[in-house]
């Protein structure tokens, strides 16, 4: 395919990009180069996702591009073959982008060849295109120019084939002919069927059709694809689906799975896991487990894969002569690094296919029933015997112990083991396994979630502060959380990791570990990030990720090495919702008050409520505590809305989705009740309520219930804020101290009494509630603006720069007012211009224009050395007297190349970092106080 589409439909749109590829884009049109993100960015920003790299499409080689961007990254190289090689770059802060030369490819993977952009014959995007496989990663997004971003523009998505239509109507489609894209790469078929299940679409006629005709992967050809690609695609797209299950039985349904795994029978998913060894047990469950296991190795899905769904396979068929080598294989796989089944995976795979697997959970993971010791003591000889008869014990044991009657069940095993009831006919009503009571209902019953469902709730997220790079650096203990520990841990370990890295078995410190971790780890941040949780049917969500200096995460295994378990409680570890990262995925005590209900209702529910309200329950996830009702009540009335019928709030001992469950099926299982309709936000919740009522209650009970899933897509921005939720309308009894604290403090800077405004300010800290006030006014240099000067200095001063680089700030006022605080537009970027500098061995500065400054030289330090006598840096404030002394003046007029001009942003410095708003500030509003009051704070 060599023809150029035509011209593209441009939908402008916002995208989030790390400011190493804002300055890198800079750089390559400075250059006149072209330069372009590509595919899954683009798809993920039109998807409202934050993307996770960068791939980049450019006009420019791969040589050109290390070389043009070499100076300014940490690592520039090229790889791969000739006709397929990209430029990989490592940039300062860490990200990693590559960088793929506009190119049109001609037959199969494996045997086609590539044609590059050459000056003789260059290509352009839209030739690029026609390369794609699918029309949702074939769009392009063109970065905003550093002029552009002054102006508050966005880039624009560029969208030759439809793209943007596809991914709004979640279908997937092939660009071109899919006959010809599949026949170039047999791989693309699979692709397709990721990328539905990834957006919960379906696969366009003409493409389903193409596939329908020709479904082969494997049949030798160049196209053909290998057996280990074929497991990571299937494995990709378990992991990434919307539904685990839509995606299995596509592939299903469109007959690949006599190629993928062939020879054994595959029944349809009804499993919602996104463990690959659970979804493959699941379908397999009609086959002998050591067929199953002999393809699975076959067919390169390795040995961990393998050994996880033979065990499954075995397991549904439990009996005496298994019992203890299954619980043995239980022990070798957790002995296993890269085990991938956990207990709630045992349990999940039992419920989906009807079965309880909870007790040889527990079974497996208790010491034998009786120790060889004791055998010895009892007069058995040691040697074989011992062995076997420690078998035959915990075999009795297992198998001997009789279902208890349900009357006789204790509620704590009724509450943990879900699908106990299978044991018995479900010819009666289930007795009620919780200590709740659940009132006599009739017709059609509605039942709804609180948060995110009847009223937005805030993000727990809300109450932690950031500084501009993302780290958490405080929580407001106002408000119930757990967030704080792991603050405390990064802060302390920072200041001293010795005393928090693992000791001996003698509590002595080992001091390779100790030497070790400065050099692997060095420095512990906790970061803020955006993602998707799909075990909760979540996107867009806040974690917090524990990271090193540089903001890459910290691999578990590398934590779990210097630390012990006491002191990353705090973090998930499991996987559970960001893989292969320590997360805080959300803090369960934020949720544990009344004060953090949500306050902003959902108006489509409210309809809905309003319309029934007469036989309404509200069933929350928050658990039982003093005020919680009430607070619900509140809520509910504060909208003009009535009560519900009754208020049900979670039980401690039991998880959420159980407790939902056992409420639902109590009252659907009443004969008066003719139908449900349950509202909540939560997938896995959901998936509970399934699960149990199938299981547990029947299909007869299951059938009465209707579940609708509420979006949170459209969570109004106002509800997101706890502060918001609980704002006190009383005024602050610490205000009017404050201001005659902060009039004090004005009048000792004034006089010159330094030490003793300083102490005052710690105390107006203190009674402000941490809140900032501006050490000083600034003109602060953006990374662009750094960078532009750096190079600048190295091109016409050509001096080295010493060992102590600044670049950071032109100063405008030193201890300002709060007048002269709020008179300048904060936030706003400016452009400093270079007029002259001066260097010597002990400092470097510029002299620059175009801010107003109450400096008579204003400057920006660029570099200081060390002092020869105290062994410390030299003070930026040195450049005060470097320029005093004598300056170099720089030639401005027309035409010059030595002027330059620096982009900045006026902000203040609060002693810690500089701010471009007022939020958190001694200067920030509060719309029922006077604004004039207000420039005293």
């Amino acid at each position: 395919m060599s023809e150029a589409f035509d011209d593209p439909i441009i939908m402008e749109i916002p995208m989030e990009i790390p400011e190493s590829l804002y300055r890198l884009n800079d750089i390559m049109v400075g250059a006149r180069f072209e330069m372009y993100i590509a595919g899954g960015a683009v798809r993920d920003t039109i998807l409202g996702k934050t993307p996770k790299d960068y791939d980049i499409a450019t006009n420019a080689s791969p040589l050109d591009v290390v070389k043009l961007l070499s100076p300014y990254v940490k690592r520039a190289e090229v790889q791969g073959e000739k006709s397929f090689a990209v430029a990989r770059l490592i940039a300062r802060d860490g990200n990693e982008y590559e960088f793929a030369p506009y190119r049109l490819e001609s037959g199969s993977r494996s045997g086609g060849e590539a044609v590059l952009s050459t000056k003789e014959n260059p290509l352009s995007i839209r030739h690029d295109v026609s390369r794609r496989d699918l029309t949702i990663n074939a769009l392009f997004y063109r970065i905003p120019t550093l002029e552009e971003r002054k102006q508050g523009r966005t880039g624009e998505v560029l969208d030759y084939v439809g793209g943007i239509d596809d991914i709004k109507n979640e279908v997937i489609r092939t660009v071109g002919n899919p006959e010809d894209r599949f026949g170039e790469d047999r791989l693309r078929i699979l692709r397709a069927f990721r990328f539905a299940g990834r957006v919960g679409g379906e696969i366009d006629k003409e493409a389903a059709n193409a596939i329908r005709k020709n479904n082969s992967l494997t049949e030798p050809s160049e196209a053909a694809v290998s057996s280990e690609r074929i497991k990571e695609e299937i494995i990709k797209g378990v992991i990434t689906s919307k539904v685990p299950s839509y995606y299995i039985n596509m592939l299903i349904d469109f007959d690949l799975f006599p190629q993928i795994l062939p020879g054994l029978k595959v029944s349809k998913s009804n499993s919602s896991s996104r463990n690959i060894a659970v979804q493959l047990a699941t379908i397999l469950i009609g086959n002998n487990h050591n067929d199953a296991a002999s393809v699975l190795f076959d067919r390169k899905f390795g040995k961990i894969i393998k050994n996880s769904v033979k065990f499954l396979l075995e397991l549904t068929s439990l009996n005496p002569d298994n019992l203890i080598e299954l619980k043995n294989q239980v022990t070798r796989m957790k002995r296993t690094a890269k085990s991938i089944l956990r207990n709630e995976d045992v349990i999940d795979f039992g419920i989906t296919i009807g079965q309880d697997f909870s007790r040889f959970v527990d079974f497996a993971s208790a010491p034998p029933i009786m120790s060889a010791q004791d055998l010895i003591a009892g007069g058995l000889t040691p040697g074989p015997a011992i062995g076997e008869a420690m078998r035959e014990a915990e075999i009795e044991a297992y198998f001997s112990e009789s279902l208890p009657e349900p009357e006789t069940v204790d509620d704590s095993d009724i509450i943990d083991e879900a699908s106990f009831y299978n044991h018995f006919v479900k010819t009666a009503m289930i007795e009620n396994p919780l200590d709740i009571p659940v009132p006599s209902l009739s017709g059609e019953v509605y039942i709804f979630d609180m948060d995110d469902t009847f009223f937005w709730a805030p993000e727990w997220h809300t109450i932690i502060d950031t500084n501009n790079k993302g780290d958490a650096i405080s929580v407001d203990m106002e408000f119930p959380n757990l967030f704080y520990k792991a603050i405390s841990f990064v802060k302390m370990v920072n200041e001293d990791h010795t005393d928090f890295i693992k000791k001996g078995k003698r509590g002595n410190y080992i001091p390779e570990l100790i030497g070790s971790y400065k050099e692997e780890v060095g420095e512990l941040r906790l970061i803020r990030d955006v993602v998707d949780l799909p075990t909760l049917g979540k996107e867009r969500q806040v974690v917090f990720v524990l990271a090193d200096a540089f903001g890459e995460p910290i691999g578990i295994p590398v934590l779990k090495k210097y630390f012990p378990s006491k002191h990353l409680k705090v973090f998930d570890l499991r996987g559970k919702y960001v893989e292969e990262k320590a997360v805080i995925a959300g803090d369960a005590s934020f949720y544990q008050s009344p004060k953090t209900l949500g306050h902003v209702v959902n108006e489509e529910i409210l309809k809905i409520y309003n319309a029934h309200s007469s036989n309404a329950i509200i069933l929350t996830a928050r658990e039982t505590m003093d005020g919680m009702q009430d607070g619900i009540r509140d809520r509910i009335s504060s909208v003009g809305a009535k009560l519900p019928v009754a208020i049900f709030t979670k039980p401690t001992n039991i998880s959420s989705g159980k407790y939902k469950a056992h409420i639902i099926g109590q009252i659907a299982q009443q004969e008066a009740v003719s139908s449900i309709e349950f509202y909540d936000d939560n997938l896995k919740y959901i998936t509970d309520v399934n699960n149990i009522l199938e299981n547990v209650y029947g299909p007869d009970v299951h059938s009465k219930v209707s579940i609708h899933k509420v979006s949170v897509l459209n969570k109004p921005e106002e509800s997101l804020f706890a502060r918001l939720a609980s704002k006190d309308n009383n005024k602050d009894n610490n205000t009017n101290m404050l201001k005659e604290l902060i009039k004090i403090a004005n009048e000792l800077d004034k006089r010159d009494l330094m030490k003793e405004a300083d102490y005052l300010d710690i105390i107006i800290s203190k009674t402000a509630g941490k809140k900032k006030k501006a050490l000083y006014l600034g003109a602060f240099l953006t990374p662009v603006g750094k960078e532009v000067l750096k190079r600048w200095w190295l091109r016409v001063v050509k001096k080295p720069l010493h060992q102590n680089e600044y670049m950071h700030h032109m100063t405008i006022k030193f201890k300002p007012t709060p007048e002269e605080v709020l008179a300048l537009p904060v936030g706003n970027t400016v452009t400093l211009r270079i007029v002259g500098y001066a260097a010597d061995d002990k400092g470097q500065a510029v002299l620059v224009s175009g801010v107003e400054s109450s400096n008579s030289l204003p400057h920006i330090t660029v570099s200081t050395s060390m002092d020869e006598e105290t062994g410390k840096k030299v003070s930026p404030v040195y450049s005060n007297e470097l320029l005093s002394r004598g300056i170099t003046e720089v030639a401005t007029t027309e035409g010059q190349p030595e002027t330059e001009v620096l982009e900045a942003r006026i902000g203040f410095f609060n002693g810690k970092e500089p701010r471009y708003d007022f939020e958190g500030s001694i200067y920030e509003s509060d719309e029922e106080e006077d604004p004039i009051l207000l420039t005293e704070l």
